[in-house]
């Protein structure tokens, strides 16, 4: 406690706000400039400006969940897709046993029909 403008043996705070109520706050010098409350007001609304705000939160939210639903599209459509082609290559497997039989029988009608055929020997 200060009593009669004594500051001995009290704690430095309170010496300190004692002074700042009689003959106002200090000035602070940082990098050799006085520093004033509009100099801090400044860099508050700086740092203010840059924080996220419920507005962006939401904005970003909102981006998230169109990009998630435009994936979410996409693999559909390629699911969709490979299906359809794994159906028409199972069709394809399921069919080339009886194309190699057809090829089969096409080069036997092919060496029965030009075997009889003779080769004729030219003299020189």
């Amino acid at each position: 406690m200060i009593t009669g403008g004594n500051f001995l043996m009290c704690p430095s705070l309170d010496a300190f706000n004692a002074m700042g109520n009689l003959v106002g706050s200090p000035p602070l010098m940082i990098n050799e400039t006085t520093l004033t409350l509009e100099h801090v007001m400044e860099k508050l609304d700086a740092i203010e400006k840059k924080m996220l705000t419920e507005d962006h939160i939401e904005n970003m939210d909102k981006k998230m969940h169109n990009f998630a639903t435009n994936i979410g599209s996409k693999a559909g459509e390629v699911f969709k897709l490979l299906k359809e082609k794994g159906t028409v290559i199972h069709e394809r497997i399921e069919e080339s046993p009886s194309w190699i039989d057809k090829l089969e029988e096409i080069f036997s009608n092919l060496s029965t029909t030009f075997a009889p055929a003779k080769t004729i020997k030219k003299t020189p």
